[in-house]
């Protein structure tokens, strides 16, 4: 939907065209992103499908033999259509019967019916499909990893549909009682939000100083307390990567290791998974090299002290936004899901302010999900970055509306197209501000 608000510039055609066949880096980009997605092929019926079915495959290869030779009297003749089906051994060739391939696509399937039941309840807004895939999940694959997670999913479908919540709440607190989804349930009333984001991201860097400091008791005391006192935030797997490399410093190695190999089961941030994969390979690396030590003359700690790691960088480290000023930008306001769903006036007043401020610059309003409760206005196009940075000022100074608080009005910022491509796909807008503040 967002793509839609995204206007290209004036009207005119050429790059700048308003309509969409009006403009051609509108259509050359489309032309691209097809043929990434789809690759080169012929415009025919159900052209999405890999498997089209035999009969449809035998048209499709006659029609295209049409223009090389004379086509045949009868072209509809079963010895013609026979010639194409492929034969008994080729079928059975293809199905899979080695256990490395059917572990592997069982591994698949559980990831699918996972990904599959989160996406159907956080991002399509259909809790009963959710259910009903994640269910299948858990029956399908009882010692899953993702169990935990899929209860919470599960947990907060049911009570969108005023149902039997409660029992995944159970199942959380007696299967998982440390997991950080037990603990998002136990304490409803816990911050949440960017206020938690920010928080634990203050937290996580106090106890990483002490990590190097090699104080890692004090180190441990942050990060756990953290956990509990924010127990889902952009920062938990990071918190908890930390807490596994403390472990390796005051536990033994084989907790060290078996919290490794759990953590990259759950985990689906690729750096902090190539990281821990690391962190994992040179203690297995440094076991099976060195010679058998004298578990009775050895103490656990030492052990443990003795693994080598190096220390994961800070999260604002490396920005994934890039400074773009001269390209089209876009203004965005924030807002709770809640407010946004009670400011039924807003995009009218929005429109009036627009034709009182900016009568001529044509300027387009719209609202998409960012996430379960945060919602986004979305005012767009403007040429450059100095241009929404001035109508971000006469909107501060100059709008007013019932539904909108100062505070709210003051957590509006600007952004690049190619920017917002990011933002939209992480669904961090505390990251983004951390960017937004040095680019700006």
């Amino acid at each position: 939907m967002f793509e839609n608000l995204l206007a290209f510039g004036s009207s005119g055609g050429g790059s700048g065209a308003t309509f969409y066949w009006d403009n051609t880096v509108a259509i050359q980009k489309g032309a691209l992103e097809f043929t990434q997605m789809w690759g080169n092929r012929p415009l025919t019926d159900n052209w999405r499908s890999s498997d089209r079915g035999f009969q449809e495959a035998a048209n499709s290869e006659g029609s295209n033999s049409i223009d090389e030779k004379t086509a045949p009297e009868d072209e509809n003749t079963p010895a013609s259509i026979t010639t194409n089906l492929p034969d008994r051994a080729t079928l059975l060739n293809q199905i899979p019967n080695s256990p490395e391939i059917r572990k592997e696509m069982l591994v698949e399937m559980e990831e699918a019916y996972f990904n599959l039941g989160k996406l159907l309840y956080f991002d399509l807004k259909q809790p009963e499909k959710s259910i009903e895939y994640l269910q299948a999940l858990i029956e399908k694959y009882p010692e899953t990893l993702k169990k935990p997670e899929a209860y919470y999913t599960l947990f907060l479908a049911t009570k969108d549909l005023n149902k039997n919540a409660g029992k995944y709440a159970l199942l959380l607190n007696q299967e998982f009682p440390d997991s950080q989804f037990t603990k998002s349930i136990n304490n409803p009333e816990k911050v949440s939000g960017s206020q938690a984001n920010l928080a634990s991201g203050e937290n996580y860097k106090i106890a990483y100083g002490y990590f190097q400091e090699r104080r890692y008791e004090e180190a441990k005391n942050i990060v756990r307390q953290t956990l509990n006192e924010y127990p889902l935030t952009k920062n938990t797997d990071r918190l908890l990567l930390l807490d596994i490399m403390i472990t390796g410093q005051l536990e033994p190695l084989d907790t060290y290791k078996t919290r490794l190999r759990t953590y990259l089961q759950q985990t689906k941030e690729e750096e902090l998974l190539d990281f821990a994969e690391k962190l994992l390979k040179a203690v297995s690396e440094d076991e099976g090299n060195a010679p058998v030590p004298n578990t009775e003359a050895t103490d656990k700690k030492e052990v443990a002290s003795d693994i080598s790691v190096d220390l994961p960088d800070d999260p604002n480290v490396q920005s994934p936004y890039k400074e773009n000023l001269n390209q089209t930008h876009i203004f965005i306001l924030p807002m709770n899901t809640t407010v946004a769903e009670k400011a039924s006036d807003l995009t009218a007043a929005l429109e009036s302010f627009h034709n009182s401020n900016f009568s001529s610059e044509r300027l387009r309003t719209g609202t998409i999900s960012l996430g379960r409760d945060t919602t986004i206005l979305i005012i767009s196009p403007f040429s450059n970055s100095e241009k929404s940075l001035a109508y971000k000022e006469t909107f501060l100074n100059s709008f007013n509306n019932d539904s909108l608080t100062e505070e709210i009005k003051n957590s509006s910022f600007v952004i690049s197209i190619e920017n917002f491509q990011q933002l939209n796909k992480r669904k961090d807008i505390e990251e983004y501000r951390s960017f937004y503040k040095k680019a700006y």
